[in-house]
């Protein structure tokens, strides 16, 4: 029961450090897939918030 590399998206920082995200997979035999990452990112913010009926985190589309 080996986790092995299937999918990656190597991305440079502003920088110029390379990095790379692994994805692994369980029992995975392949060769690995480049992921081509997005000149469009998406953000994550939490609320700071004691109520604790308030998301931690809501979703809208940007556009």
């Amino acid at each position: 029961m080996a986790w092995n590399i299937h999918w990656q998206c190597c991305f440079q920082s502003l920088g110029g450090t390379q990095y790379a995200v692994n994805i692994y997979e369980q029992d995975y035999d392949g060769s690995i897939v480049q992921l081509i990452g997005s000149d469009k990112p998406f953000v994550t913010q939490e609320d700071d918030d004691d109520d604790v009926f308030t998301p931690i985190r809501t979703q809208t589309v940007v556009v």
